[in-house]
């Protein structure tokens, strides 16, 4: 065995299938694993798979052996490499759901795999036959396939390989380009849409404009004219057309200049009207108030004046050609009387009651004898009816009446000459102001002097509106100024979008046709290049067809389908070639291979390509390693000895790792065919559950 990087040189099962307990198995080159089916030769075969691909299609947790629990799931190789001694393990914890491996390089550095073993990968994705066949990136061609992708395989040993990424990169690149290509022709539509949009909105802003005429006269102006018109306004307004500090005079300055001399305009020409205006409303507007106020206290004061003399009348009335003091001393003394009546009542009661309970014989004051009854008698006479005494309440009534009115007209008389003193006091301010707003005018002028500050306000008021309409005038001028500037400058931006969408888009339309041009030579180049690989196929196609036939009959004796073919994949899968099987009973027509053969030879038309393509192998490989399990499940037995000439060219280049149950039919071909010390046959001779198959080395 020659020119591989790598070779295997010990491997370490432990906890993987059937291996429980931990084993070291010393390969060093070929290994040829016998054994019964059961005692766990194919784990050994799985292990170096699991080891460098682990498992993608099903759940890893399926390697483990269920009598280890303790720890790790683990398979490690041990390689012969540059620098020294190589080591790959792979190792699954328990509960983990994926393993993970790790490269070690002679000094013990961890690389990756993707720095040793960049294009290491698993042939097939069913258990049984497995072949691993990977090179090492060189400088000059690119690196092998693996066998099953059999185009690849294929290519690569045409050397044609690098035409197919390149066709790939071309079809990718077309496809991008031809996106770009879009999104360019897109970007140049919207562009253009874009500019005549702007056009269009222009356009209609312009005629708007125009619809209105800011400008004298019906001819259009220029932009000098335009110019000269807002220089005139602003020299006209009284502002000025000169800009401070030298710099540029741009028509924006010239509208903010003229915009601000209208306004100083405006307010010197109403602020001053405005004034007088105010002063006039507010002379006239306290003239009439001082008239109405000096009008209303003068009536107030005949009103009040009248109040006190018909206070004075009733007061005459009340007295009615006597006194006040006249009637009080009246007052008095039917009050006198009043109370002697009174008193002199009570005596007779009291003394009616004294005669009534005491019946006395004698008069209690001079002790005259006395009759009782004559005295009951002439006292209940006296307590009757006195008409003197109802004369004296009629009379003090009739009085108190008459001095009642009296002091009601006297308080009436106090509060109407007090309400006449104030009303004559308010009446003289109110006067007194009005002679001062009159002055030098006198009080029989003052409608006069009313009517003449009224005619005033009229006349300021329409100075104001008249001042107020020539500052309108200006303003309106002044909007229609800007107007004829928004006119100019919509015509300058409308000329400039004519010019891009006319000329100014010409380098990007030349640029779309450079990009479109440089799109077309991709294609051409891209046909220019299918054209010369499917020559190139369609001349080695047929040489391939025959060698692969030849190899898969000698190892298989298929009658039914016997020749292989390959041809091109389906139209959606470019540069995918398929192998199909056929006879001579059927001109014409292939078949799928797993359609029609059985398992043996579809297993072993898995291994024909390999067979084929390693006579043309001629670059050193990073790692070439065969992995067959179990062949007689794959071949007919009576062609093993073909299978092991096969196996003895491949292993020229390739480290073998098969494993048989059937030793009587391999063994004697091994010696044959292999030379002393570049193989190892191993025996497995029995089994156990707890710590796994039991090997023998019998080199």
């Amino acid at each position: 065995m020659s020119g591989a990087a790598f070779t295997i040189q010990r491997l370490l099962i432990e906890g993987f299938k059937a291996f429980a307990a931990p084993q070291r198995l010393d390969l060093g080159g070929h290994v040829f694993v016998f054994g019964r089916n059961g005692l766990g030769k194919s784990s050994i075969v799985e292990a170096v798979r699991w080891c460098l691909f682990g498992l993608a299609d099903r759940p890893e947790a399926e390697v483990r052996n269920v009598f280890y629990t303790a720890g790790e799931c683990k398979v490690e190789l041990e390689m012969e490499g540059p620098g020294g001694r190589w080591r790959i393990w792979r190792s699954l914890r328990p509960g983990a759901s994926r393993s993970r491996q790790t490269i070690q390089d002679p000094s013990g550095k961890r690389v990756l795999q993707s720095e040793v073993f960049p294009h290491i990968a698993r042939l097939g994705p069913h258990e049984g036959t497995h072949i691993i066949f990977a090179s090492q990136q060189s400088t000059r061609r690119q690196p092998q396939a693996d066998i099953t992708d059999f185009d690849k395989v294929l290519y690569s040993y045409l050397q044609i390989d690098d035409v197919t990424t390149l066709l790939d990169l071309l079809d990718r690149e077309i496809k991008d380009q031809v996106q770009n290509e879009r999104q360019i022709a897109e970007e140049v539509d919207d562009a253009e849409e874009s500019l005549r949009s702007q056009l269009r909105d222009l356009h209609g802003r312009i005629e708007e404009i125009r619809a209105s005429t800011p400008w004298p006269g019906v001819t259009v102006p220029t932009d000098a004219e335009t110019d000269a018109r807002i220089r005139a306004f602003v020299t006209e307004c009284g502002g000025s057309v000169k800009r401070p500090g030298r710099r540029t005079v741009t028509r924006e300055w010239l509208l903010a200049e003229a915009k601000r001399a209208v306004q100083e305009l405006s307010a010197a020409t109403q602020d001053a009207t405005r004034r007088q205006l105010d002063t006039a409303r507010t002379d006239h507007r306290e003239l009439v108030t001082a008239i109405a106020t000096f009008e209303d206290h003068s009536d107030q004061l005949c009103a009040a004046k009248a109040e006190v003399e018909s206070s004075e009348h009733a007061l005459r009335d009340a007295l009615a050609k006597t006194t006040k003091e006249r009637l009080r001393e009246e007052h008095d003394k039917l009050v006198r009387r009043g109370t002697q009546s009174e008193r002199h009542l009570v005596l007779v009661q009291q003394a009616t009651g004294y005669f009534e309970e005491f019946a006395p014989a004698q008069c209690p004051v001079c002790d005259t004898p006395i009759s009782t009854g004559a005295v009951l008698s002439l006292l209940e006479s006296r307590i009757g009816s006195d008409p003197r005494a109802v004369k004296v309440d009629e009379a003090l009534t009739h009085v108190q009446a008459r001095l009642g009115r009296i002091n009601a007209a006297e308080v009436d008389l106090e509060r109407a000459k007090s309400a006449a003193i104030s009303s004559e006091s308010s009446a003289a301010k109110a006067r007194s102001k009005l002679q001062r707003l009159l002055e030098p005018s006198d009080l029989s002028s003052k409608d006069e002097v009313v009517g003449r500050l009224n005619e005033r306000v009229q006349q300021l008021d329409r100075e104001l509106k008249r001042s107020g309409s020539l500052v309108a005038t200006k303003r309106k001028l002044l909007k229609q100024l800007r107007a004829e500037v928004r006119f100019q400058d919509y015509r300058s931006r409308e000329e400039g979008l004519r010019r891009n969408l006319e000329s100014g888009m010409e380098p990007v339309r030349d640029t779309h046709r450079e990009f479109t041009e440089v799109l077309e030579t991709l294609r051409a180049i891209r046909e220019a290049l299918q054209e010369s690989f499917n020559n190139t196929l369609n001349k080695t196609l047929p040489q391939i067809n025959t060698l692969m036939t030849d190899v898969y009959g000698r190892l298989t004796q298929q009658a039914s389908f016997p020749m292989i073919v390959v041809e091109p994949g389906p139209p959606h899968e470019k540069r995918r070639l398929r192998v199909r099987v056929t006879s001579d009973r059927t001109p014409g027509e292939s078949f799928e291979p797993s359609k029609v053969l059985n398992g043996q030879a579809l297993n072993a038309l898995n291994l024909v390509p390999y067979f084929v393509f390693s006579q043309f192998q001629a670059q050193a490989l990073e790692l070439d390693c065969l992995l067959i399990d179990d062949p007689s499940q794959s071949f007919d037995t009576s062609r093993v000895e073909l299978l092991m000439s096969e196996l003895a060219t491949a292993g020229t280049h390739a480290q073998l790792i098969v494993a048989s149950h059937e030793k009587d039919r391999f063994a004697p071909f091994v010696d044959k065919y292999f030379q002393p010390g570049s193989y190892r046959v191993l025996r497995v001779t029995s089994f156990a559950p707890d710590r796994g198959p039991t090997l023998d080395c019998a080199d």
